[in-house]
């Protein structure tokens, strides 16, 4: 078996080419409902809305990954793929405004103060996190790791540097790499 045949990918498993477009479409009108989700944020709310709201969360990140990850691994089989990089261009200005929109509910969740909302405090977290056992940990693993969390204006920052900052000096370091050619001898 040739190295060409191990490193064939099937990319069709995470998300055919030709359904990108559709996919990013349906991603930019559930990342409208977000600001729907945000008023709803209350201490108060029912165990059954808070699931509904994770379950919002987890579908919405798990379609962000998928449209995402797809032209990075085309640009990992041939790195000169210009659909690749107009692919990948668009996921990243989309996951940019999808950190943007989702950071509010990530900061009410740890607790943090919001505008506009009271703050989730100890005993209602318990009680909204405990309806969903499967994630009830991760939620409090998060809500006590608040306290290294930076506000939403530091994070929109950082978030921006990464996307047009140190993340093109990898692509273009990555470019660089594609064209050597190594020889290896026999001892």
């Amino acid at each position: 078996m040739s190295i060409d045949t191990i490193l064939k990918w099937n990319l069709d498993n995470i998300l055919p080419v030709k359904y990108f477009s559709k996919l990013y479409d349906e991603i930019e009108v559930e990342l409208k409902k977000i600001d729907g989700w945000i008023l709803k944020l209350d201490p108060s709310m029912k165990e059954n809305d808070f699931k509904k709201l994770v379950k919002f969360r987890e579908n919405l990140t798990s379609q962000m990954s998928r449209l995402s990850y797809l032209p990075h691994l085309m640009e990992a089989v041939d790195q000169k793929n210009s659909v690749a990089k107009l692919y990948k261009s668009q996921t990243d200005n989309l996951f940019l405004e999808y950190s943007h929109k989702t950071r509010p509910i990530s900061h009410w969740l740890k607790g943090k103060k919001i505008k506009g909302k009271e703050k989730l405090d100890d005993k209602n977290a318990k009680r909204l996190f405990g309806a969903i056992k499967d994630l009830e940990y991760s939620l409090n693993y998060n809500r006590l790791a608040a306290k290294y969390t930076l506000s939403q204006k530091e994070e929109i920052i950082i978030a921006q540097k990464d996307i047009s900052g140190s993340n093109v000096l990898i692509d273009l370091r990555n470019l660089i790499e594609t064209e050597f050619k190594y020889e290896i001898k026999k001892k």
